[in-house]
């Protein structure tokens, strides 16, 4: 009797947790299909799963127990759409609405958002404005993308597992320093890496990692740039900061150079802190100049 209640058990669980699957259309309120947008699954305040539409068309299948899920379409110079709906597999056609937005002139861009296999490609200059100082600030634009108040980044909830500029490792989790210091106006392109592995490996091997490369704009590309703020407060005592960062990027050296002076409590120790969790492998700034201990 032990035996048979298990097996019913297991059945049970296994059915409570079947595949559900929701496909359809995205279009505009002319009926045109709308390509390129991320249409997101999420339970529990927690994303689930994604895809991209394709000419509209999207396919989107999850695991979960929830009985109801959000339905969640985000697409560039559209109103988002999020929607309550049965955890079962469904043909749900979406509406987006564009945003109001006057247009004083018909520009001609490269495409805001492309996939090519696990690669997600993000065209920075199509998200970010004039307030969008650092790289900090556009990641926060992106759709998919997170960033905490710490500086750690996340991609559909997960947490990234390493960062690269124009592909090279320099800071490892101590991302920080670059995405605080680096302007967005010198930044190309945000690559969103799935099923990344650090490491080359066998390829049959599946890994649900996600990690992020910046690729950097020719304007940023062998020769210095550099930024500096500073500024200055009286209370019951005087209270300053200025800081400072030097950088220089090339296709096999890169370097990233930051000062940074005041009497404000933890002025910067959240870019020197790492952002990966347990033992990670050191980035290449590490092993060039190793911390003291």
């Amino acid at each position: 009797m032990r035996l048979l209640f298990s097996i019913l058990f297991i059945c049970i669980v296994s059915i409570a947790y079947s595949q559900s699957r929701v496909e359809g259309m995205l279009k505009d309120i002319s009926g045109a299909g709308i390509d390129g947008a991320i249409v997101k699954i999420s339970a529990v305040s927690t994303v689930i799963a994604y895809a991209i539409s394709d000419k509209g068309q999207f396919n989107v299948a999850f695991n979960t127990n929830a009985r109801k899920v959000k339905l969640i379409a985000e697409s560039i110079g559209y109103e988002s759409v999020e929607n309550e709906i049965m955890n079962v597999s469904q043909t749900y056609n979406i509406t987006m609405k564009e945003e109001a937005t006057e247009l004083k002139e018909v520009v001609v861009k490269a495409p805001a958002i492309y996939q090519h296999g696990d690669t997600l490609s993000y065209n920075l200059s199509s998200y970010i404005t004039q307030s969008d100082y650092t790289l900090k600030d556009a990641l926060k634009k992106l759709p998919g993308i997170d960033v905490e108040e710490s500086g750690n980044i996340k991609y559909l909830g997960k947490e990234i597992s390493n960062f690269y500029i124009d592909g090279l490792d320099l800071l490892g989790g101590k991302y920080n320093i670059a995405t605080t210091n680096i302007p967005a106006s010198y930044v190309n392109s945000v690559q969103v890496l799935n099923n990344h592995q650090a490491v080359n490996m066998n390829k049959d091997i599946f890994s649900d990692d996600v990690a992020i490369n910046i690729n950097m704009s020719n304007n940023a590309r062998f020769k210095p740039i550099g930024t500096y703020e500073g500024s200055v407060g009286y209370g019951d005592d005087w209270q300053y900061k200025v800081s400072g960062a030097g950088m220089l990027f090339k296709p096999k050296f890169q370097t990233i150079a930051t000062l940074k002076i005041g009497n404000i409590q933890s002025f910067a120790s959240n870019e020197v802190t790492s952002l990966f969790g347990g033992v990670e492998e050191e980035s290449k700034a590490e092993k060039l100049i190793p911390n003291s201990r």
